[in-house]
């Protein structure tokens, strides 16, 4: 039985935190290293100071949800950084301008593949990638 997007809502921020859900399935998320938390706010913060003069209405966040789609099956990522307009609310996937996963070795296949083509088909127009070493 696939989630909706209504029950991943009724969660408790605790439990939604730690998961995302791609295609109606919950795939539970570990807690990241220190080295990736690490990169990914230095990223973010540098995104940041560039968009405050080249993008002014462009908005910077780390770990935010974000709606790829809702149809046929409900499906949420939430990059390590995130582009987006309206920071007035969490975005979907039309208002993003470009996510950046920070992918280490146990998640490099992931990110390489499926969270490349989910980005591609929710029509996100840049997707960043940062390797860490092993």
């Amino acid at each position: 039985m696939a989630m909706t997007e209504a029950e991943y809502r009724a969660l408790p921020e605790a439990v939604a935190r730690t998961v995302e859900v791609v295609h109606g399935h919950v795939i539970k998320r570990e807690s990241p290293a220190p080295q990736h938390n690490r990169i990914a706010r230095r990223l973010a913060g540098a995104l940041e100071s560039a968009r405050s003069t080249a993008w002014p209405c462009l908005s910077v966040e780390t770990g935010i949800d974000v709606v790829l789609w809702r149809v046929p099956t409900f499906t949420l990522r939430r990059p390590d950084v995130v582009i987006y307009q309206d920071p007035s609310q969490k975005p979907d996937a039309s208002q993003v301008q470009a996510v950046v996963e920070v992918a280490s070795p146990g998640t490099v296949r992931e990110d390489l593949t499926d969270k490349r083509i989910q980005y591609a088909d929710a029509r996100i127009p840049r997707y960043l990638l940062v390797l860490l070493d092993g």
